[in-house]
């Protein structure tokens, strides 16, 4: 293939520049939540602690981890740490860029990365002190080098050489991209049997080098899915997932309120004209619908074990790369009017959800502008409350105050992750105000309406009651994401533990 025009080789990099541009801004402007309180915790001391808490804490491969700890030897701090993720979804972009010239040219392949570059997904992947702009990259590599590899007259070798390590990485990365290596290998068996076998003596050193993970990963995935209580039959997984790979094609559009029985209708009717148009489809197209089917497949049988919970859009960051080889494949024959019709939708679409997203500016938690909230209303003796205990560990990269903080029930364990530790109780919370010196105002930072993750409610109902019996209160602010923080008043008795029942001497406690 000729190499791009120039023009389009400008135009895309001044698209990546722009993506770049828009993501340094946001890793400046945006506080953490407590999933990056994690990987900052999970970094912070050796490379054998990192190892340690990678597969033990974060219940998850460590190969991420071990990169972010190394990028942090290079400077501290929340933001360097962001930088290496904006770092891996622009070079994501760039592969797919890349992908895209294979398929449809310079001109379109413009378009598709302008798409790719103002999509909410990759915006998000990139200001996340977690995983997933690395999975994005290594996926985007992964699904470029199966198609050098497998789908080109010519095999490329450098494809050949890097598709195992890539194999290998992601999978070091994220669990979940053995998924995209196992549907690239049914497309392989199913429409290239020539090269299957190929593809099997590439994956034969691949296994063997994955074969440590096998040591750790029942453990990881008994203590991951020990919350998990009720889990979705085949069909109820198959439409989730469904749900969600349309979430990334059309982002604003609320798939999952669509009736039952009109998705299984438009399924049937998608499935009727692919075998209707199959014989007519050239082998990208083909390879790249299997592919999609093979990892749908693949996701739905696994949140059959997780539950949805576990497998929300962030963890099906693999099938990013697999849908944009199917669109390519479309838009490979698409006329020049269609494409540019369904260019200008998607654009509509991906910027309107865009901005929804991005208007807070702020992660869950919101914890920069609730931290500057008490910041600047707090009194010396204050003291902070945070439900559930996770929370403070966001909170304190933010709040510079000398107030303490008290973390309820107790604070955040890292020897292990148990989300029964942030169940709360009344006696929690009278222990930790007589540890406190029973304080007599205290800011209670408590989400307003999300007090519970998979099949674990933390127990705001109880501090609600507590409050209620126990405190007044003297302010309310709400913030984003549902965040809530409020000045309580406390009784004079709060925090005193009852009397023993049945002694001689027990009075019985007032409330004023």
């Amino acid at each position: 293939m000729r190499p791009p025009p120039r023009r389009h080789a400008r135009t895309a990099l001044l698209l990546l520049i722009g993506h770049l541009a828009l993501t340094l801004w946001l890793s400046f402007t945006l506080g953490i939540w407590q999933d990056e309180a994690f990987s900052l915790d999970t970094t912070s001391g050796s490379a054998a602690r990192t190892l340690h808490q990678a597969l033990f804490f974060e219940l998850q491969p460590p190969f991420y981890f071990l990169l972010l700890w190394a990028w942090r030897r290079l400077a501290d701090g929340y933001v360097w740490a962001r930088l290496l993720s904006v770092a891996c979804a622009t070079a994501a972009l760039a592969t797919l860029w890349t992908l895209a010239r294979r398929h449809v040219g310079g001109r379109r392949a413009a378009v598709v990365l302008a798409l790719l570059a103002a999509h909410p997904f990759v915006i998000w992947y990139a200001t996340e002190i977690r995983v997933y702009a690395l999975a994005l990259l290594l996926a985007s590599l992964l699904t470029l080098a199966f198609h050098d590899a497998f789908l080109e007259p010519q095999p490329r070798r450098l494809a050949l050489a890097a598709y195992p390590a890539l194999a290998v990485a992601g999978i070091y990365t994220q669990y979940y991209l053995a998924v995209v290596v196992a549907a690239h290998g049914a497309a392989a068996l199913l429409l290239h049997r020539r090269r299957a076998i190929g593809w099997l003596a590439l994956m034969l050193p691949a296994a063997i080098a994955l074969a440590p993970l096998l040591l750790v990963l029942p453990r990881q995935v008994a203590e991951h899915t020990a919350p998990v209580h009720d889990t979705p039959s085949l069909l109820s997984a198959g439409r989730y997932i469904l749900d969600l790979a349309l979430q990334f094609l059309a982002p604003t559009m609320a798939w999952a309120d669509v009736p039952g029985w009109l998705a299984r209708r438009v399924a049937l009717a998608a499935l009727a004209l692919a075998a209707w148009r199959w014989r007519r489809w050239d082998t990208r197209r083909r390879t790249a619908v299997v592919v999609a089917a093979a990892a749908g497949l693949g996701y739905a049988l696994i949140a059959m074990r997780t539950g949805f919970g576990l497998l929300g859009e962030r963890h099906l960051v693999g099938l990013y790369p697999v849908l944009v080889a199917v669109a390519l494949a479309w838009a490979v024959t698409a006329r020049t009017r269609t494409f540019a019709a369904a260019a200008c939708g998607a654009a509509i679409l991906v910027t309107l959800a865009s901005w929804q997203r991005l208007t807070p500016l702020a992660k869950s938690l919101d914890a920069a502008r609730v931290a500057a909230y008490i910041a600047a209303r707090e009194r010396p003796g204050d003291v902070i409350i945070t439900v559930p205990s996770f929370t403070a560990l966001a909170l304190r990269y933010h709040y510079a105050g000398a107030n303490a903080m008290i973390a309820l029930p107790r604070p955040q364990r890292f020897d292990r992750y148990d989300l029964h530790d942030n169940i709360v109780t009344p006696a929690a919370i009278d222990a930790a105000l007589s540890a406190a010196g029973h304080p007599r105002r205290a800011w209670l930072v408590m989400p307003a309406d999300r007090c519970r993750y998979l099949d674990v409610d933390f127990g705001c109902d109880s501090v609600e009651a507590w409050v209620a019996s126990h405190a007044r209160i003297a302010g309310d602010a709400a913030f984003a994401h549902s965040q809530r923080v409020r000045l309580l008043e406390i009784e004079p008795h709060a925090g005193t533990a009852p009397p023993t029942a049945g002694a001689p001497d027990a009075a019985p406690r007032h409330h004023d």
